[in-house]
């Protein structure tokens, strides 16, 4: 080997072990704190879902809901769940639409969503007949519907008001 000297900046013992990891974990928790202040994860939590997905991400900046989007929600006056539990359904209808529901089939205008709430009918002791209408939203609300057999939507409880009630539009992850 040869001797010839070392070249370059020598970095301290201090930088290395001190600084680094500490900038590292300052960067580290700014990105978490900037992600979580404006995004949630949101596991499915019921035993029977409504929506197929197994992880959303909600953002609760974005309120500007459209027809078609996901939409996260505190329920008010759902009789199944307490005031204030979370849902994430598709906005079937928002203000200005008219809604139409008939039996396992709710449409808007040219779209069409299929939906078997039999199960939760049968449960509630409500005829499918009985939750057919026509349903005029005005504007600042919503028609939260589920897709899956069995969801538990705005077919039984009506629409739900954007402002007091939406927490954000939701995302399906996988």
């Amino acid at each position: 080997m040869s001797n010839q000297p070392l070249t370059g900046k020598l970095t301290s013992k201090a930088k290395e072990r001190v600084y680094k990891p500490i900038i590292l974990a300052c960067v580290c928790t700014a990105a978490i704190t900037g992600f979580s202040s404006r995004y949630t994860l949101l596991p499915p939590v019921s035993d029977f879902p409504c929506i197929p997905g197994r992880l959303f991400i909600m953002d609760r900046a974005d309120q500007n809901i459209e027809r078609g989007d996901l939409v996260t929600f505190k329920a008010q006056g759902a009789v199944l769940f307490p005031d204030g539990t979370l849902f994430t359904k598709i906005s079937a209808g928002v203000g200005g639409d008219t809604v139409e529901v008939n039996r396992n089939i709710v449409s808007n205008g040219p779209r069409i969503y299929h939906s078997d709430v039999s199960v939760t009918a049968d449960h509630l002791k409500v005829s499918l007949d009985s939750l057919s209408r026509k349903e005029a939203l005005p504007d600042g609300k919503l028609f939260a519907l589920g897709t899956l057999p069995g969801s538990y939507d705005s077919r039984f409880w009506g629409s739900v008001d954007v402002e007091s009630q939406v927490i954000g539009k939701a995302y399906v992850i996988f």
